[in-house]
């Protein structure tokens, strides 16, 4: 009918259904269409960040992460004379934080924890400033929970503490799911099983509360609370719950056509395989994830998918195997989020094979490596700790 406005705003329509039902190819389609007539149309800035933001989530989900936060870039670029402007309007300062948001999670998953806090920070201070303190509180549990990727769990769980006092008494419902994830994640690195299992329980339920009810998008947090707590069910022995809820999670993501959420709880459900004992179908996953990882740029959950498969090898008393993917792990633990501490981490497991297998070489430029890295970093404690692979390259070659 050649009316584009009126189109965009029925393409808009259906994407944000598409993308409340999970249907994230869908909602990229109609969203795209959308952005596409905007720019023909020339909508307002408000109603053309909507659209950009609203695409940005729907991409993420589907692991597109460049184009992701293109789109969520783009979305506070439209907003930003709206938001100069003294008295920023509530509905202009929301959207700029909803895009951040994307922004930090797209952050997160390329494991670059710095820039994800920043995007937290400044999503919470939007929503503050927009009046929507729930809003404010879910930011400050993904900067919570962020945190932790920073080594600074402690901290982290004191906001995530926080969040989940404010949003507990609150109704946003799917927050709460979300704060969950965060707040049992921290209790369960520092320990906390019984409790880290009550929020979990507690996100659960309200996620299912939610799929009941047809919100399906609002609900999409559930399944990540539910890998948690198979990671605590992991933790006390309790393997054949722990790998129940990893499948039914792994699936759920599969069915929903979510690349990252695949990558995650795909891991996941590949260790929780190997503590069982069942060490093919842990292979079998762990192979699917280092592939999925790699389409969606995830070089952490790569990292972890190589350290796997090198256990499960030496398992099955296959040291070549083992070596192998150890010398593929030190590749990618360069471009790790943990820096020289994961680096190190791989090179203590591949230097003993590098020299066992009459490869000094390879085994004593890691170490000089190591060394350097050691003094740059001014630790003793590192330093002490190359010293000790040091002595176990020695003994491999005696």
């Amino acid at each position: 009918a050649e009316v584009p406005e009126r189109t965009r705003h029925h393409a808009l329509l259906v994407g944000r259904h598409r993308l409340r039902l999970g249907a994230y190819e869908e909602a990229v389609h109609a969203l795209t269409l959308a952005v596409s007539l905007g720019a023909a149309a020339g909508p307002e800035p408000l109603t053309a960040a909507d659209v950009r933001g609203t695409l940005a989530h729907a991409l993420f989900y589907l692991g597109r992460f460049d184009d992701a936060e293109d789109h969520g870039r783009a979305a506070i670029e439209r907003l930003a004379p709206v938001l100069a402007a003294e008295g920023a309007p509530a509905p202009a300062l929301k959207q700029a934080a909803e895009a951040r948001v994307v922004l930090a999670q797209v952050a997160h998953y390329r494991s670059d924890g710095e820039l994800a806090q920043e995007e937290l920070e400044w999503a919470e201070h939007l929503f503050e400033r927009a009046g929507e303190p729930v809003k404010a509180a879910a930011a400050r549990s993904s900067l919570g929970f962020v945190l932790r990727s920073l080594g600074r769990t402690a901290e982290g769980l004191e906001l995530a503490r926080e969040a989940w006092t404010v949003l507990s008494a609150g109704d946003d419902r799917a927050a709460l799911v979300r704060a969950g994830h965060d707040l049992g994640n921290l209790l369960r690195d520092l320990g906390h099983h019984e409790e880290a299992l009550a929020v979990f329980d507690r996100a659960i339920e309200t996620g299912d509360e939610l799929v009941r009810a047809g919100q399906l998008s609002r609900a999409r947090w559930a399944g990540a609370a539910r890998s948690g707590r198979a990671l605590v069910y992991l933790s006390l022995g309790r393997l054949d719950e722990a790998v129940a809820d990893q499948r039914q999670v792994y699936d759920d993501t599969v069915q929903a056509g979510n690349l990252v959420g695949q990558t995650v709880s795909g891991f996941h459900l590949a260790d929780a395989l190997a503590h069982r004992g069942d060490l093919d179908a842990a292979r079998v996953m762990a192979e699917r994830v280092l592939e999925t990882a790699g389409r969606v740029g995830m070089p952490d959950r790569a990292l972890k998918a190589r350290l796997l498969l090198a256990r499960l090898a030496r398992a099955r008393g296959l040291p070549d195997i083992e070596r192998e993917q150890l010398e593929a792990a030190e590749f990618l633990a360069r471009r790790a989020q943990g820096g020289d501490a994961a680096w190190l981490d791989v090179v203590a497991l591949l230097v003993p094979h590098l020299s066992k297998a009459g490869r000094d070489d390879e085994a004593n430029a890691l170490l000089r490596e190591a060394r350097e890295r050691a003094g740059r970093a001014q630790q003793p404690a590192f330093l002490r700790r190359v010293e000790a692979i040091a002595r176990s390259a020695r003994d491999a070659r005696g």
